[in-house]
């Protein structure tokens, strides 16, 4: 299956101990990732690099690697826009959006744009931040929520396909068919 993930679980794969489940589901769906997600990475290497620039060059290698592995997700064009700005401007999650700004390290809120590229993509998100995903769910459906560790599907909305419907209308002549897609 072709999921979306998030850092927390594109970023399992280096610590040492790796969450349970995580490797086989990298391995046996196809896996795609998004910018902004690659942007949260970068800025988590970024702040570790004050405290630590062995263990940030260590980070940068990793995600050198791994980057390659994944397919980024297309994250732009209509669809996306009309979801990211529908999102943004729901009050009710207006909170993962906006960042405290008292707060004391500064925190990149990519959870939006990772909705947005899974509505306007049509796939499913793999997360462990099931809450953030399905609290964004309760108000902007999404495609699925899955937690890789667990196995389970936290919220799944079926993805309307376009199904072609014949409509038939009588005339004098007798019955005229349209196809329509809905």
């Amino acid at each position: 299956m072709k999921f979306i993930i998030t850092t927390c679980v594109f970023s399992q794969s280096q610590k040492p101990r790796e969450a349970p489940n995580v490797a086989e589901f990298l391995r046996d769906n196809e896996i795609m990732i998004t910018q902004s997600t690659l942007v949260d990475i970068e800025l988590g290497i970024a702040q570790s690099a004050e405290r630590d620039p062995a263990r940030a060059a260590m980070l940068r290698e990793w995600l050198r690697l791994e980057r390659d592995r994944f397919d980024v997700v297309a994250d732009s064009g209509e669809n996306f826009q009309k979801a990211l700005a529908g999102m943004v401007a729901c009050k009710a999650i207006q909170s993962l959006w906006t960042c405290a700004p008292a707060a004391k390290q500064f925190s990149f809120r990519q959870m939006l744009w990772v909705a947005a590229a899974a509505i306007s993509n049509e796939l499913p998100i793999a997360t462990k931040s099931t809450r953030i995903y399905g609290e964004i769910d309760r108000h902007i459906p999404l495609p699925g929520i899955y937690n890789p560790i667990d196995m389970s599907w936290h919220t799944r909305t079926a993805i309307r396909t376009k199904r072609v419907r014949v409509r038939r209308r009588a005339t004098d002549a007798g019955a005229d068919a349209s196809v329509v897609a809905t």
